[in-house]
C-alpha cells in the first residue's frame, strides 16, 4: 500500500467514525462520503455504519511484528 492510498484509507475511516459520532447524536440527514462511495444516514443503520468502520480497519496494513524492548535504567 502506497503512503497515498494509505492516506486516503485512514481519511475515509476518519469519515466513517465521525458519521458514527453524528448519527449516534441523533443527526440523521446527512451523508458520508469515501473513495466512491456515498453513504446517507437517513438510508443506513448504526450497525452498518460499525460494519463499514470495521471493513475499512481490516484494510490498514499490520506492523512489522517486531516489538522493540525499552529498558529504564535508574540513575
Amino acid at each position: 500500500m502506497t503512503d497515498e492510498e494509505l492516506a486516503v484509507l485512514k481519511a475515509d475511516i476518519a469519515a466513517v467514525e465521525t458519521a458514527i459520532k453524528e448519527f449516534a447524536n441523533g443527526d440523521r440527514v446527512s451523508e458520508v462520503r469515501f473513495a466512491d462511495r456515498t453513504i446517507k444516514y437517513s438510508e443506513i443503520s448504526l450497525p452498518e455504519l460499525q460494519a463499514e468502520l470495521t471493513r475499512l480497519k481490516s484494510q490498514l496494513p499490520t506492523s512489522s511484528g517486531r516489538l522493540t524492548t525499552i529498558r529504564y535504567r535508574g540513575l
